[in-house]
C-alpha cells in the first residue's frame, strides 16, 4: 500500500538513528518522496489539496538549481502554462 511505502521511506530516512523508532503504516509517521510510485500514489489518493500541491511543486522543480528566474524572482522553467 502507499502508506506502507511512505512509512518505509520515513524509516529509511532516519538511517541508524531509526532502529528503535516505531513506524506504523496506518498511523504513520510517513515520508512522501518524489520517486514515481510515491508521487503517483500521492497525487491519486491524498485528499488534501495543499499536500498534493506541495508535492507537485517539489516534483516539477526538482534538480532545477540552474533554472533562470525572471525579474520577480520566479522560475521561468518547470512551471505549467
Amino acid at each position: 500500500s502507499a502508506k506502507a511505502m511512505w512509512a518505509s521511506a520515513y524509516h529509511a530516512s532516519l538511517g541508524d538513528e531509526g532502529k528503535d523508532v516505531e513506524v506504523d503504516a496506518e498511523k504513520g509517521p510517513w515520508k512522501i518522496t518524489l520517486d514515481m510510485p510515491s508521487y503517483i500514489a500521492t497525487m491519486t489518493h491524498v485528499p488534501s489539496r495543499s499536500v498534493r500541491e506541495k508535492v507537485y511543486k517539489a516534483y516539477i522543480t526538482r534538480a532545477s538549481e540552474f533554472t533562470e528566474v525572471d525579474e520577480d524572482g520566479k522560475s521561468k522553467h518547470n512551471v505549467p502554462s
